[in-house]
């Protein structure tokens, strides 16, 4: 490739829908469907919005025939997420990623026809903070007597960006 980029070989894009469901007792619903990947903020729902610790995310895809070439390497490419992400795709552990790119080789669990990814998605305690400050006493998820960060209190702070954001794609190594 010119400049010493790397180049990639043949994608097939994971659109969805996804069925996310939430960790219990942390104040979401126990699954919500998202057409699209969605920053959990963005969502309507408060226990969405808010929720701090980890969501599952599984969706569906086809890999038509012919489209995986033998000794072709393919790697799991998630796109973004916070903070830290563990896949599985047809019940096969990829690993956990935690850093930019959010990649895993995914060669061996790949198959022709219909494949099914799962994506566990855990982030902090920040944005369920934020939002039990919104709340009264005993609707409060947590228990805390820290009711400030940087000294700007909760209730005044923006929650960050949560979840699987995507694009999420299988990607083929580059021919050789």
């Amino acid at each position: 490739a010119a400049g010493g980029e790397a180049r990639e070989g043949p994608s097939i894009g994971i659109e969805g829908p996804w069925t996310v469901s939430f960790q219990a007792e942390r104040g979401a619903p126990q699954r919500v469907e998202f057409p699209r990947l969605i920053s959990w903020t963005a969502h309507p729902n408060p226990g969405v919005k808010y929720f701090a610790g980890t969501a599952r995310y599984a969706a569906a895809f086809h890999v038509p025939a012919g489209w995986r070439l033998p000794g072709r390497r393919v790697e799991l490419d998630l796109g973004r997420l916070w903070t830290i992400g563990e896949a599985w795709l047809n019940g096969r552990p990829l690993g956990v990623v935690w850093t930019a790119p959010f990649r895993a080789d995914c060669t061996e669990g790949l198959k022709e026809g219909e494949n099914e990814l799962v994506v566990e998605v855990t982030n902090t305690w920040y944005n369920r903070l934020i939002g039990d400050a919104l709340l009264p006493a005993e609707r409060r998820i947590t228990r805390t007597n820290l009711t400030t960060s940087g000294g700007t209190p909760w209730s005044k702070l923006q929650p960050l960006e949560s979840g699987l954001f995507g694009p999420v794609r299988i990607v083929a190594a580059p021919a050789k």
